[in-house]
């Protein structure tokens, strides 16, 4: 396994650049979910009518509207912690463990772009919830 070491700023800038684009898509994912969270699946049926018929249409319709809501709110959490990433950079804390205060791999980095510990201490801590 490579050494960790603390990125330059030619690699600060390409993880600035991946994380906008990263929030760029975000965004667009974000917007489209609204609008599917804002018609019914009945819209896209061209069902007219203001009530479904049955009661397994109501289940149905109710059970994708949370499954949607579920995932603006999990595509917001990644959000903001993107966005928190782009503050590490400005702040030069980006790519430093939370846990060991040591330099997070790039690999590491590279996979998840908002990582804040490095692979031993976010092992450790998800050993510890256990």
């Amino acid at each position: 396994m490579p050494t960790p070491s603390k990125l330059n700023k030619k690699e600060l800038t390409k993880f600035k650049v991946l994380i906008e684009n990263e929030l760029d898509e975000i965004r667009k994912n974000l917007r489209k979910t609204e609008e599917n969270i804002k018609k019914s699946p009945r819209d896209d049926a061209g069902d007219l009518s203001a009530y479904s018929i049955h009661l397994a249409d109501q289940g149905t319709d109710t059970n994708e509207t949370e499954k949607l809501l579920l995932f603006r709110e999990k595509t917001e959490k990644y959000f903001y912690k993107l966005e928190e990433s782009l503050n590490k950079i400005k702040s030069g804390t980006f790519g430093i463990c939370a846990g060991c205060g040591k330099p997070i791999s790039k690999e590491r980095l590279k996979a998840v772009l908002c990582a804040s510990y490095c692979l031993k201490c976010k092992q450790e801590r998800q050993n510890s919830l256990e």
